[in-house]
């Protein structure tokens, strides 16, 4: 994960929050997958995890053609931590 690339993510993730009422599950999918986020077999829901950052939350996505806003906020929020945690890797080196 370079600088630039958590940029163009961390831009990505700014316009998922700003149309939070429009967010469409594959948008939230396809953002966890760049993440490093894969999916795994348990919950009732689609649920992804991140093996490259340890401690992180696993997050599931609903697969309904609409969600609820604030849930699509609350997944935004932990795939934002994800980007944090990145930002901090880099910076340590």
């Amino acid at each position: 994960m370079t600088k630039k690339r958590l940029a163009k993510l961390r831009r990505e993730l700014e316009r998922l929050r700003n149309a939070k009422y429009a967010i469409s599950p594959t948008d939230l999918v396809s953002l966890a997958k760049k993440l490093g986020r894969r999916k795994v077999k348990r919950g009732k829901h689609p649920t992804y995890v991140n093996e490259s950052l340890p401690n992180s939350r696993p997050i599931s996505i609903p697969g309904h053609p609409t969600i609820n806003p604030y849930t699509a906020e609350s997944i935004v929020d932990d795939l934002e931590l994800d980007l944090e945690r990145f930002s901090e890797m880099l910076e340590r080196g």
